[in-house]
């Protein structure tokens, strides 16, 4: 009998970078709004590249038994994560991401999860992706995350130049994300079935400027919806606010899910 847990919250892996210009060779931040927040993007960290930040899930999703219906939601709780780059993205690049789940209810350090991609950019707009979530699982608590393989592919497109905008700082681009994985990305029926199946997902988001953007995301098992906002100009911090479970496919109610992280990169 398998149960319908909480899902982790995957705004820190979904951001994208900014490359810092060629001549700079110092640590430096850099930020910008992201293209999802649930679901996985093909592009990932690469050498010098790291992120580090947190997920804040105001409610948990119930735990569902097979032919019972769906429970109210559980109580909050949070994860910290930290990544690196290695590779080139631009013939293969590889990111690991070490997050500590549950810290709310469990405390750090209590169980955690490596999570790995290997991506590769396919010009200057699209790339490619194949990664695994929850790969190896340590600590001696257990976790209601599963290990879940995926493959995604991402095409960024601009709608409006800068030039258009009248803005230097004010493109309007569209990002898309399709892919299909196995694990959390599976049908609820299946998941609570515990029925071993492959699933599609998917993402899609607006740029209004590099630091503004709204996404909207079918996870496979649910919607989601929000934004991502980098508050501040000298300080990239960004922040990922979203609505998950929109349907009620998967949670009795919508969840509220904050995402919030720091990219650090070395050129």
């Amino acid at each position: 009998m398998a149960v319908l847990g909480a899902q982790d919250v995957h705004a820190l892996r979904a951001q994208y970078t900014i490359k810092a210009p060629a001549e700079s060779r110092a640590l430096i931040l850099r930020g910008a709004a992201g293209a999802a927040s649930s679901t996985p993007v093909a592009f990932g960290a690469s050498w010098r590249d790291a992120f580090v930040g947190g997920g804040f899930q105001h409610s948990t999703r119930g735990v569902a038994r097979a032919g019972e219906p769906v429970p109210p939601n559980g109580p909050n709780d949070g994860s910290i994560a930290l990544a690196v780059g290695l590779g080139d993205a631009n013939s293969l690049g590889m990111e690991g991401v070490l997050t500590a789940l549950s810290t709310v209810r469990r405390g750090l350090g209590k169980r955690s999860a490596l999570s790995l991609k290997a991506h590769r950019r396919l010009g200057r707009n699209d790339g490619i992706a194949l990664g695994v979530e929850h790969g190896v699982v340590l600590g001696s608590q257990p976790t209601d995350g599963t290990r879940s393989w995926y493959a995604v592919v991402s095409h960024v497109t601009s709608l409006r130049s800068a030039q258009q905008s009248g803005h230097p700082e004010s493109p309007l681009a569209l990002s898309l994300s399709a892919g299909i994985g196995n694990g959390r990305f599976r049908r609820v029926v299946d998941i609570r079935h515990n029925r071993e199946a492959v699933n599609v997902f998917g993402a899609a988001a607006v740029a209004f400027r590099s630091r503004f953007s709204v996404l909207a995301e079918y996870t496979g098992q649910d919607v989601t919806v929000g934004m991502s906002v980098v508050p501040f100009h000298r300080w990239p911090v960004v922040l990922t606010p979203t609505l998950a479970d929109l349907s009620g496919a998967a949670s009795r109610s919508p969840r509220l899910l904050l995402g919030v992280g720091l990219v650090l990169q070395s050129r």
